[in-house]
């Protein structure tokens, strides 16, 4: 595996992990569980670096996934000075994330 499928394994991973702990969370129970914050925060995070991380080389060659998209929407959401907007974060955890993991598996497996 080189470096780029790497942090691309760790995007998917985080994906995977946001998936299996917001099964039956809606939108409120983000907006009160710190615990449940501070988990979502970390792995958006995670994500971040990763993306970061991939080479511009891999993000030219694989321009089917809008890298810039992505970061601006994950840096949307984590506006600190703003304070986070968990209703947003939620619906992109369920919505735009799964369309962010079905574009990398498919360069994954080119």
């Amino acid at each position: 595996m080189n470096r780029d499928e790497m942090f691309l394994r760790h995007i998917l991973d985080q994906i995977s992990f946001l998936r299996e702990q917001f099964l039956g969370v809606g939108p409120e129970n983000l907006m009160e569980d710190p615990l449940l914050q501070k988990t979502c925060l970390r792995s958006f995070e995670v994500m971040g670096e990763s993306i970061n991380s991939v080479s511009e080389d891999f993000k030219d060659n694989h321009s089917d996934i809008d890298w810039n998209k992505i970061m601006g929407l994950m840096e949307k959401y984590i506006n600190i000075d703003n304070g986070v907007q968990w209703d947003l974060m939620w619906n992109f955890i369920k919505t735009g994330l799964p369309e962010v993991e079905q574009e990398i598996e498919k360069d994954l497996n080119k």
